[in-house]
């Protein structure tokens, strides 16, 4: 019989383990935060054989260049985790990364591991302010 501080050890046990576990998938990954009132497009395989077109402005091997990609949405304040991250755009407003702003559609390449969070500039015009960030 398994006596009960024996069974209170194994379960702070088994949550460190989880916490643990989570914590890595986090570090090992990448996130998008879509804090801004619009829909951010996002790719997680540019430069392979994908079925659309991103044309980045900051591509790593010479600045700007279109590459295929597949497109996918990310709806206005949602939050997605992924195992990797090419690569972010807003289709139809220009937006502010990094201190640049981008024209619509144009997109901002991301760096292995790293994520982003957006937000509304807020005021008469608002726009999207992403800030780009290693976890």
């Amino acid at each position: 019989m398994i006596s009960s501080r024996t069974f209170q050890v194994l379960g702070n046990v088994g949550l460190l383990v989880l916490f643990l576990a989570q914590f890595s998938s986090l570090a090992a990954g990448a996130r998008v935060f879509n804090n801004s009132p619009w829909t951010i497009r996002y790719t997680t395989d540019a430069g392979t054989n994908a079925p659309n077109l991103c044309h980045f402005w900051n591509w790593p091997s010479g600045g700007d260049k279109i590459v295929k990609c597949t497109q996918k949405n990310l709806a206005a304040g949602k939050t997605i985790n992924l195992s990797t991250l090419d690569g972010f755009t807003y289709a139809d407003r220009r937006y502010l990364c990094t201190g640049n702003f981008l024209t619509k559609g144009v997109w901002q390449h991301m760096r292995s591991g790293d994520s982003i969070r957006c937000v509304s500039s807020g005021g008469s015009n608002p726009y999207p302010i992403c800030e780009v960030y290693d976890p």
